[in-house]
């Protein structure tokens, strides 16, 4: 299929999706198009594009899950701990 983008296989660790989740709300303000735009540009992590494509893919599905991602993110210590 010529419309079909491969997935490559990226890291499943629970830290490593936490941190992909804080990353998309703290430095990309939510938008995965703009993350995709920086991987494509500055070739990034396969891992990340796996993680950025899969939120795209759901969030064309439930809109609503963004939200539900910031709550999360806001919720955790993490960036304030990291004096952010």
């Amino acid at each position: 299929m010529k419309n079909v983008a491969l997935m490559p296989t990226g890291d499943q660790s629970v830290i490593a999706q936490f941190i992909r989740y804080h990353v998309l709300v703290r430095v990309f303000d939510g938008d995965p198009d703009a993350w995709l735009a920086h991987l494509r540009a500055s070739g990034g992590d396969p891992a990340d594009l796996r993680f950025v494509r899969w939120v795209r893919s759901r969030l064309r599905q439930d809109p609503a899950l963004l939200t539900a991602i910031k709550r999360m993110v806001d919720a955790t210590p993490f960036w304030r701990a990291a004096g952010a």
